[in-house]
C-alpha cells in the first residue's frame, strides 16, 4: 500500500501532461530576434525553434521572406506545420489539441526551407516546400513512431535527396505535395517492415535517380492512382526496386526518359505491379532490365539508343521474369510503335527463363554487332553466346508479334524456347560474318509457330535449326526465306540439322523461298534422332540446287511430304527433291500435285512411301 501511495501522484501526473493542450511554438525568419516562439514574438530561426520545443510540441512556421536556411530535427511527437496547411487543418486531421488562436492555411505556397527536417517519430511534417541542395528534404530513421508527410513540395537540386526512408518498422504515409527535381535525387526507401503508402505525390522532372525501393521483408510499398511517375531525364538508374519480399504497387502509369541511366531496374523483387500504360526511353543504357522478379506491368513503347560517344550495351533485358510483360505499341500495330533499341552491343532485346512475355510492334537496328561471335559449327556448338538483335532462352508461353531486325549479328538468336509464337517477323541484312545466320533455333521444344515471317539475307545464311536432345513441332505459315543480295551465303535457305535423340517436326505451309545459289531446304539427320518434314502449297524460285534436300545417317529416321508446290529453278540439274542414306537410316516420303520449271525430273526415290 505505501508504493502504491507513492506511485499514484506520478501516475496522475503522466495523465495530466497527456491530455494537455500542446504547446505551439511559432517561427517567422521576418520576426526580430529574442523571440520567445509565441505567436506575438516567434523565434527567427530553427535552431531557437529545436532548441526550446519540448516533444509533442507543434512548430508552426510562417512563409515569411526567403528561405530557411537551416535543417531541423523534430522531437518525438512534434508537429511541422508550415502556414500552407495551417494549425485549423492539424487540429482537423490530426486531432491536435492547442489553446493557441485558430490559424487556417494561408494562400501562399508556404515556407520554403533549404536545409532538411529529420524525424524521431510520431510526427507530422505538412505545408511547406523544401528545396535541398545537399543531404536530405525529410530524413526518416529508425522512427520510433508513424510519419505522415501531408502537402509537401520538394524540389531537389545538385546531390541532395528529397526524401529518404530507412529501416522504418511503423507506417509512413506521404500525402499531397510532391517532386519536382532539377538534377537531384527523388524517394529512396531503405528496409523496414512498415507500411509506406504514397498518393496524390506525383513524382516528375529531371533527376540523378528519382526512385529506389530496396531491402523491404514486410510491409506493403502503395503509390496511388494520384502518384504518377514521369520522368524527364536520369543520369543515373532512373527506378530501381530491388530485393523486396513485399508488393510494389504503382497504381498509375510511369513514364521514364533517362540519358546515360537505366530506366526502369526491378531484382530480386517478388511482386511489382505497375497499373496503365508505361513508356521507358533511354540514351546509352538499359530501358528496362529485370533479375529474378515479377513484375505485372505493359508499356506501349520501350525505346534505347547507343549514341556516340556514349554506348548501350543491352536495350531490354528480362531475365527469371514471373509476371505478366507486354510491350504493346499503339492500336493500329503501325511499325516501332512498340519502341526502337539501337545499336546495342550485346544484345537488343534478351529473354532469358522467362515466360508469359508478350512483345509487339519494336525495331532492332544494328545491335549485337560488338559481342562474342558465333561458332563457326553451330550444328556442333551451342548458340548460347552468339550476338543478336534478339536473344531467347529458356523462353515459355510467350509471344512476339511485328518486330523488325535489321543490321547487326545475329537477328535471332534462340536457345531452349517452347511454346513460342512470333507473328510477322521481319528479319532483313543483318550479320557481320560467315557464322552469323539470320535466325537460329537450338533445342527448341513443344510448338514454335512463325506466321507471316520475313527472313533475307543474312550473311551466315538465313533459317537454322538444329536439335539434339529435345523433340519440337514447328509451324511456317506464309513465310518467306530468301537471299536477294546475298545468295551465296549459305547452302540452304533452312537448314534442320538432328542429331543424338533430338527430333524435329516441321510443317511449311504456303511458303515462298527463293534466290539462293544452293537448295531452298536442307535436312540433315544422324545417330538415333528422327526428323519429319511436310510442305504444302508452297514456292521456291531462282534455286541453284534441289529445292530439299534430305541427308539420313547411322539409325535416324526422316519422313518427307511435299506437296501442291511449284519450283522454278532455271539452270538447276538437279531433281525437285533428294534423299540420301547412310548406314542403318531409315527414310519415307510423299509427293503429290508438285511442279518443277527448269530443273530434271525427280527420278524414282530410293525410299518407301510413308505409311
Amino acid at each position: 500500500m505505501p508504493v502504491l501511495r507513492l506511485l499514484l501522484p506520478a501516475l496522475l501526473l503522466v495523465c495530466v501532461v497527456r491530455d494537455a493542450a500542446a504547446r505551439v511554438v511559432f517561427v517567422d525568419n521576418r520576426a526580430a530576434t529574442g523571440g520567445d516562439g509565441s505567436y506575438e514574438r516567434p523565434f527567427r530561426t530553427f535552431s531557437d525553434a529545436q532548441l526550446r520545443s519540448a516533444p509533442s510540441d507543434i512548430i508552426h512556421v510562417a512563409e515569411g521572406i526567403g528561405a530557411y536556411e537551416e535543417s531541423l530535427t523534430l522531437k518525438r511527437g512534434q508537429m511541422l506545420i508550415g502556414d500552407a496547411y495551417g494549425l485549423n487543418a492539424a487540429r482537423v486531421e490530426f486531432n491536435a489539441a492547442f489553446s493557441e488562436r485558430s490559424q487556417p492555411a494561408s494562400q501562399g505556397p508556404g515556407p520554403l526551407i533549404h536545409g532538411g527536417i529529420f524525424t524521431a517519430g510520431d510526427n507530422v511534417i505538412a505545408g511547406c516546400t523544401i528545396a535541398p541542395d545537399v543531404g536530405v528534404g525529410i530524413g526518416i530513421f529508425s522512427p520510433q513512431g508513424k510519419i505522415d508527410v501531408r502537402k509537401v513540395f520538394f524540389r531537389p537540386t545538385a546531390r541532395a535527396t528529397a526524401i529518404s526512408i530507412q529501416l522504418c518498422e511503423v507506417p509512413i504515409t506521404i500525402d499531397g505535395g510532391g517532386i519536382t527535381a532539377d538534377g537531384g535525387n527523388g524517394l529512396f526507401i531503405d528496409g523496414g517492415r512498415g507500411d509506406i503508402t504514397i498518393d496524390h505525390f506525383p513524382i516528375n522532372g529531371n533527376f540523378a535517380s528519382a526512385l529506389v525501393v530496396r531491402g523491404r521483408t514486410t510491409g506493403r510499398v502503395f503509390f496511388g492512382s494520384a502518384a504518377p511517375v514521369k520522368i524527364y531525364d536520369a543520369v543515373r538508374d532512373a527506378v530501381t526496386i530491388a530485393d523486396n519480399s513485399v508488393p510494389v504497387t504503382f497504381d498509375s502509369p510511369m513514364q521514364i526518359a533517362t540519358r546515360g541511366g537505366r530506366g526502369l531496374v526491378v531484382t530480386k523483387s517478388s511482386r511489382v505491379t505497375i497499373t496503365g500504360v508505361s513508356r521507358i526511353d533511354a540514351i546509352n543504357a538499359t530501358a528496362l532490365e529485370l533479375h529474378d522478379a515479377a513484375l505485372d506491368a505493359t508499356f506501349d513503347h520501350i525505346s534505347a539508343a547507343g549514341v556516340a560517344p556514349g554506348t548501350l550495351r543491352e536495350g531490354i533485358i528480362i531475365d527469371k521474369s514471373r509476371g505478366k510483360l507486354a510491350i504493346t505499341g499503339n492500336e493500329k500495330n503501325e511499325p516501332a510503335s512498340g519502341g526502337t533499341i539501337r545499336n546495342a552491343q550485346a544484345y537488343g532485346l534478351r529473354i532469358v527463363q522467362s515466360d508469359g512475355m508478350r512483345v509487339a510492334n519494336v525495331d532492332i537496328i544494328d545491335s549485337g554487332h560488338a559481342a562474342t561471335k558465333c561458332p563457326a559449327d553451330i550444328v556442333a556448338q551451342t548458340n548460347v553466346r552468339c550476338a543478336a538483335g534478339m536473344n531467347l532462352r529458356h523462353v515459355s508461353e510467350s509471344k512476339l508479334s511485328n518486330v523488325r531486325i535489321t543490321g547487326g549479328a545475329v537477328g535471332l538468336n534462340a536457345n531452349n524456347i517452347r511454346n513460342v509464337s512470333f507473328d510477322n517477323i521481319d528479319i532483313r541484312n543483318t550479320g557481320a560474318t560467315a557464322t552469323d545466320a539470320a535466325v537460329l533455333m537450338q533445342e527448341s521444344a513443344g510448338t514454335i509457330t512463325l506466321t507471316r515471317c520475313n527472313i533475307a539475307d543474312g550473311s551466315g545464311g538465313q533459317f537454322a535449326i538444329e536439335q539434339r536432345f529435345n523433340t519440337v513441332n514447328f509451324v511456317l505459315d506464309r513465310c518467306t526465306v530468301s537471299a536477294p543480295q546475298r545468295p551465296t551465303a549459305s547452302a540452304a535457305l533452312l537448314s534442320i540439322h538432328v542429331a543424338g535423340a533430338g527430333a524435329a517436326n516441321v510443317r511449311i505451309d504456303s511458303g515462298n523461298f527463293r534466290e539462293n545459289v544452293g537448295s531452298a531446304i536442307d535436312v540433315d539427320a544422324k545417330d538415333t534422332s528422327s526428323v519429319s518434314i511436310a510442305i504444302d502449297q508452297s514456292s521456291a524460285q531462282s534455286l541453284g540446287a534441289s529445292f530439299l534436300d534430305v541427308a539420313v545417317h547411322q539409325t535416324a529416321n526422316a519422313r518427307v511430304r511435299l506437296s501442291n508446290t511449284r519450283v522454278t529453278a532455271p539452270g538447276s540439274n538437279r531433281p525437285l527433291v533428294a534423299v540420301t542414306l547412310t548406314d542403318s537410316a531409315r527414310a519415307c516420303a510423299d509427293l503429290s500435285n508438285n511442279e518443277l520449271v527448269g530443273g530434271v525430273p525427280t527420278p524414282p526415290l530410293a525410299v518407301p512411301p510413308c505409311q
